[in-house]
């Protein structure tokens, strides 16, 4: 079983992980199962552009405020397990690398807590070394 696999069938935890994919649209479908909703973020490069694209890709509706508050309230609000696969995230990451520290801490902490469901990140692509997250293969 390979990490992914790992992580859908619940033998690994739901975290954030380095996942250089190849082919996204192929790993969209096969994570398509019907337990797992998933969602993507591309393009944004700016604190603003990842936390709007964040609602948008988790679906947290109108009432999300675009801010690192509102981003760990509707976190906690989340039902089901979710999966986001998150290209071009070295651009925050070495654009705003204090930003990019920040939102990975408030998704980790949403992580650790699983309360209505698993939210499982893929940091899809390559990028810079800090702050360090493991390789899901």
């Amino acid at each position: 079983m390979n990490g992914l696999a790992a992580v859908l069938a619940g033998a690994l935890p739901a975290l954030t992980y380095r996942y250089p994919a190849p082919d996204l649209d192929d790993l969209a479908a096969a994570l398509g199962a019907p337990s797992w909703q998933v969602g993507r973020l591309a393009g944004a490069a700016t604190k603003a552009d990842v936390l709007a694209g964040l609602g948008e890709s988790l679906d947290f509706g109108e009432h999300y405020g675009a801010n690192l508050d509102a981003l760990a309230d509707c976190l906690a609000d989340l039902d089901g397990d979710r999966v986001l696969l998150w290209q071009d995230w070295a651009l925050l990451a070495e654009g705003e690398p204090r930003v990019f520290a920040t939102v990975l801490e408030i998704l980790g902490e949403h992580q650790a807590a699983a309360r209505r469901g698993r939210l499982l990140v893929l940091l899809c692509g390559e990028g810079p070394e800090q702050p360090p997250v493991p390789y899901l293969i």
